[in-house]
């Protein structure tokens, strides 16, 4: 009976985390890619598979700060194995760069 309840605990943590990740960053992406190309990101998405394929690199970049959210960051009691500093450090690095390269990608 525990194991069912920590796997309910667990995945409604983690569709918790992932559902208020995209929601807040749906919401700046839209407004930042309103500024950047006059146009809203739905008329993108219709345009062609390249802004298809931005947008889903960014989805990957925002993935990598929902795990570390989700291994480190919860202040719940949980026997969760956290992430080293040079792992966290590094995925940092990745999901920051795969979030900001669509949009310099949108400037040209």
């Amino acid at each position: 009976m525990s194991k069912i309840t920590t796997f309910y605990r667990e995945f409604f943590i983690i569709l918790l985390l992932v559902v208020l990740f995209f929601g807040l960053f749906g919401t700046l992406n839209d407004r930042i890619i309103q500024l950047i190309t006059d146009s809203a990101s739905n008329e993108l998405m219709a345009k062609s598979f390249f802004y298809k394929s931005l947008f889903f690199i960014q989805a990957l970049g925002l993935l990598g700060f929902i795990l570390i959210a989700y291994k480190n960051g919860l202040p719940i009691k949980r026997k969760v194995k956290r992430l080293p500093k040079k792992t966290i450090n590094i995925i940092i690095l990745i999901s920051s760069a795969l979030i900001l390269i669509p949009y310099v990608l949108m400037l040209f």
